[in-house]
């Protein structure tokens, strides 16, 4: 003999079900956001605006903090040992890695727009900023 169920009325079933239904759609995990890559972060960055000493300056900049991020990259806290047996970077050295493509992108950016400046200075006949320009280029490629 089977035990007799308690009276439910329909109503309360059905919110029942409506309440597991919205807690298991709200349980879903969200995707993790896509992080951008070091080249559109670096073109995002307006270098037209820059003066040459501007671009000069954050050239070396950003030439100091990648040689940083070479060096956080070699760094036993920034690498990990895979089950084969190889090493790879883990999350900090994923960051040194990707901290290091937005250094070098901008100084090749830096470049080029030194390269334009003196460019456009050779064009105008302005022998001052095009010294300038040839002079901070010479020194940084």
């Amino acid at each position: 003999m089977k035990p007799a169920r308690p009276f439910q009325p329909a109503g309360l079933r059905q919110r029942a079900a409506a309440l597991r239904h919205n807690v298991t759609r709200r349980v879903k995990p969200k995707p993790a956001p896509t992080m951008p890559t070091p080249g559109a972060v670096a073109a995002a960055v307006e270098l037209d605006a820059l003066s040459v000493p501007e671009l000069v300056t954050l050239h070396d900049t950003a030439s100091v903090l990648a040689e940083v991020c070479v060096a956080m990259t070699c760094r036993p806290c920034s690498i990990e040992t895979a089950p084969d047996g190889t090493e790879v970077p883990n999350a900090s050295g994923r960051l040194a890695h990707w901290q290091l493509g937005l250094c070098t992108a901008l100084m090749d950016r830096c470049v080029d727009r030194l390269g334009d400046v003196a460019e456009a200075a050779r064009r105008d006949g302005a022998a001052e900023l095009l010294a300038t320009a040839a002079e901070a280029l010479r020194t940084r490629l």
